[in-house]
């Protein structure tokens, strides 16, 4: 049988949800029935090279800057596509969808397109062309052949918004349970490296530098667990989480939190360090749909705190705790429940944690439910 050609068209390759989702997909999908091509819109970006190299996946790059798509750029991505000659083409997130579909009509290459919408809704929070581009959304999804969302909250915003229902497919993210298990060793190791006394309880958040985020309940939040409890140590990591970023040392320097919170970066060794963790925390104001780094952090046995944005409540479910967003003082108390517990009762949530995302959530289980969707639009199945 002929193998399947998917061409899939993202944004840009820098770390982050979608664009992880995308290399866990194309690595555990079947190369015999499954051809996978990639076309980063942008730069090869951290990702590039394990697509490439780890995983020997032909990648394309249009090098374009951000909010510079022009009619060049779209007659280099045409001649792209049709140097692959795909059986299917997938966009990711907003600007890879609409690129897909614009794509295909200049390329004029006879396949179907997919969207895969990666978050929630927030119109306002978006930047103009970003708007654009999500309300081209409500006018070319006759273009698409199926519309995927990680999350049902994102699915139903954005039928309300007015895109087409009919042709929603939810498929949640998949997770390594195997790379991001548990630990025993793993904080030991985190608070030597971190040089600070072993009976500290350390609480993480993971997520890259930006207004989405709301570092600053997170900050308010974690000032209000250090006046409660001496012995807790804070790890933060992601995309310029470090003191070169001058707006979050000001805000730690402004709230005196200088020794407790420990800034790592973007780390390459995430299942290493939240397996370390107490508990993790995710603030979130808005945007998120199925955050990857809840369910990495459930997979370890780690109990979460996290704001009710997207599908968080529900994959969390009773193995948390959810707060409203934007407020410092409840997240600081869902934190100190947590906290609260003892280390037995935090192991047996966390363990709890962990089955609900190998039941429901393990990576394998989500490539076939992508590979038989990419099955019937391509074969009619």
């Amino acid at each position: 049988m002929k193998p399947i050609n998917i061409c899939h068209i993202i944004t840009g390759l820098n770390r982050g949800g979608a664009e992880h989702m995308l290399v866990k997909l194309v690595s555990g999908m079947d190369r015999q029935r499954y051809r996978n091509t990639v076309i980063s819109m942008m730069g090869k970006g951290v990702y590039g090279s394990i697509l490439e190299h780890d995983l020997g996946i032909p990648l394309y790059t249009l090098g374009m800057k951000a909010g510079s798509m022009n009619m060049g750029m779209v007659f280099k991505l045409a001649h792209m596509i049709r140097s692959v000659r795909p059986d299917l083409l997938q966009g990711w997130m907003y600007h890879g969808d609409i690129a897909a579909s614009v794509g295909r009509f200049v390329s004029r290459i006879r396949c179907p397109v997919l969207w895969n919408i990666r978050g929630t809704l927030s119109f306002e929070n978006e930047k103009p062309l970003s708007r654009q581009i999500i309300r081209l959304h409500r006018y070319l999804d006759r273009s698409a052949a199926a519309i995927i969302y990680n999350s049902r909250v994102a699915a139903r915003q954005h039928e309300e918004f007015g895109v087409d229902s009919c042709k929603t497919a939810i498929i949640p993210n998949g997770f390594d349970t195997d790379d991001f298990s548990p630990r025993p060793e793993a904080q030991q190791k985190l608070l030597q490296r971190l040089g600070v006394p072993a009976t500290c309880l350390v609480l993480g958040l993971s997520a890259r530098f930006h207004k989405m985020k709301d570092f600053e309940t997170f900050l308010q939040a974690a000032s209000l667990v250090v006046s409660a409890r001496q012995n807790v140590v804070f790890v933060l990591t992601g995309t310029d989480v470090n003191l070169e970023n001058a707006a979050l040392a000001e805000m730690i320097n402004d709230l005196g939190l200088q020794d407790r919170l420990h800034l790592l970066g973007d780390r390459a060794d995430m299942q290493v360090i939240i397996a370390g963790l107490d508990c993790l925390c995710l603030s979130s104001a808005w945007g998120e749909g199925f955050p990857n780094v809840i369910g990495e952090a459930m997979s370890c046995g780690v109990p979460c705190v996290v704001t009710d944005v997207g599908d968080s409540a529900s994959i969390v479910g009773p193995y948390g705790r959810v707060v409203p967003p934007r407020d410092p003082d409840a997240l600081a108390a869902g934190l100190l429940d947590i906290i609260g517990l003892s280390a037995a009762e935090r192991t047996k949530m966390g363990n709890a944690a962990r089955e609900k995302i190998i039941r429901e959530f393990a990576l394998p289980a989500i490539v076939r439910r992508y590979e038989s969707l990419y099955e019937s639009v391509v074969c009619g199945n």
